[in-house]
């Protein structure tokens, strides 16, 4: 049995400690934005995955997830950021809380919807796994999303940072 890949992320990545650099740890670093992680920094992590907070706009480490919460990118905006990374031929992922996935989902569109790999934020450091999660989101917030779609789950606020449970592929540096 493999052990869970866990994934920090914070504003700050500097206090994110030196275990998430260990295989098959990862980070999950900003793009862009007040957040932004300078390159020195997002050196010192081997396995790293970038998010966005610019829906539409230039980022430059082609950002494949789309950071949607408050005072970054809103639900709105997620369906033409999905939209823009299938034209590109890239996968296109979303972070988001429960509260806000029916929104985002209706902004996406069912065509677009089967492509997404979602992140979703719990911080209620529970252990969810994604048929949890799916089962809750549907009986709580009447959606319906694939357990296969759910890449990770934030589960852990830890001051400093936070911490998911990756699910799907790591695929590193995307």
């Amino acid at each position: 049995m493999s052990l869970p890949v866990r994934m920090a992320d914070s504003v700050q990545p500097h206090l994110i400690p030196l275990t998430f650099a260990k295989s098959p740890n990862g980070v999950l670093l900003y793009a862009d934005g007040a957040f932004a992680c300078p390159q020195a920094e997002a050196a010192r992590w081997p396995r790293k995955r970038w998010i966005t907070i610019a829906p539409g706009g230039w980022n430059p480490h082609g950002a494949w997830e789309l950071d949607v919460e408050t005072g970054d990118a809103t639900p709105a905006e997620a369906g033409a950021f999905v939209r823009m990374k299938l034209e590109q031929g890239r996968a296109a992922g979303i972070y988001c809380d429960r509260s806000s996935v029916a929104a985002v989902q209706a902004s996406v569109g069912a065509r677009m919807l089967p492509e997404v790999d979602w992140h979703i934020a719990t911080l209620d450091s529970h252990p969810w796994d994604p048929g949890q999660i799916c089962s809750w989101l549907r009986t709580n917030a009447g959606v319906l999303l694939a357990p296969e779609r759910i890449w990770a789950i934030q589960t852990t606020p830890m001051g400093t940072y936070d911490v998911s449970t990756v699910f799907g592929t790591p695929d590193w540096e995307r």
